[in-house]
């Protein structure tokens, strides 16, 4: 997956804090912090080998990456808010003005905004949704669902991360993703939030010997629609075999730094996850 940062041979780094002058974010893994102005803060902790690397060339290095960046934007978008070593980990913190700034410095997808902002970039938002309440998955939602009020605030992120949003979530994308509490998530492979939702298999069971009815043909008309779905990401069609180059390209990124229990791999992921939130 992709990386923030590369110093020899390569050093990923996707953060979390926020961009509000005198606050303190705590966090025990990477994770990205999304403020209600839209500015973006990230935190990354990594392990870093202080044998293999120099502490102040890296953060030369930094530096010299942030500044090139603002002076091809002409602006000051980016600022290293603190960068220290401890236990073995790099911990770097991040703000960035907007989303699009931590989208082009990362190169990674990031949308914050609002849903129907979303769709007029030409997001689908077309996945299953579980709706959020007193920090569990209740139940599956549609995409309908959520785009009835598309004065909500999303999250659209393509990566494996955790993500802290300012406000209360409401829904969030089922695929890969593990609640941590009202206002976080993770993102990771391998889960699903419709594991989760009470009683799921009963209610399955239940729905399979009931008749069709105009909202079941709905929805099965969704869930026929889902094996395109999955070859259609949210910003243009993409077929199978592009996201197994996209496999491959990660493969081919090799890592002298040791593995860090803490940290949570920032890779790109193949699928967009959504989190809406007031």
């Amino acid at each position: 997956m992709k990386r923030l940062f590369m110093i020899i041979p390569v050093f990923v780094l996707v953060l979390g804090m926020c961009t509000g002058c005198g606050k303190n974010y705590e966090a025990k893994k990477s994770t990205l912090f999304i403020e209600s102005d839209g500015g973006v803060v990230s935190k990354d902790i990594e392990a870093f080998d202080t044998h293999e690397y120099s502490k102040e060339s890296f953060r030369k290095y930094v530096n010299q990456r942030i500044d090139d960046y603002n002076k091809k934007m002409d602006s000051k978008a980016i600022k290293l808010k603190e960068l220290e070593f401890n236990n073995d980990n790099a911990i770097l913190t991040i703000s960035y003005k907007s989303y699009k700034d931590y989208s082009k410095f990362n190169d990674i997808d990031l949308f914050v905004g609002s849903v129907s902002d979303a769709v007029a970039e030409g997001y689908s938002i077309d996945t299953n949704f579980v709706k959020i309440e007193d920090n569990k998955p209740v139940k599956k939602v549609s995409c309908n669902k959520v785009l009835e009020n598309n004065s909500d605030k999303i999250v659209i992120i393509k990566a494996n991360t955790r993500v802290n949003i300012s406000g209360t979530i409401k829904y969030t994308s089922a695929k890969d993703v593990e609640l941590v509490n009202d206002n976080t998530v993770d993102i990771k492979e391998n889960t699903n939030l419709l594991d989760k939702i009470p009683d799921k298999k009963e209610s399955d069971k239940d729905s399979s010997n009931k008749k069709s009815s105009d909202k079941n043909s709905i929805s099965k008309d969704k869930s026929s629609k889902k094996s395109k779905k999955d070859k259609v990401q949210s910003d243009g069609s993409v077929d199978e075999k592009d996201l197994e180059v996209g496999k491959d390209k990660e493969e081919d990124v090799k890592f002298n730094f040791k593995e860090d229990k803490l940290s949570s791999s920032s890779q790109i992921s193949d699928v967009f996850t959504y989190v809406v939130f007031d």
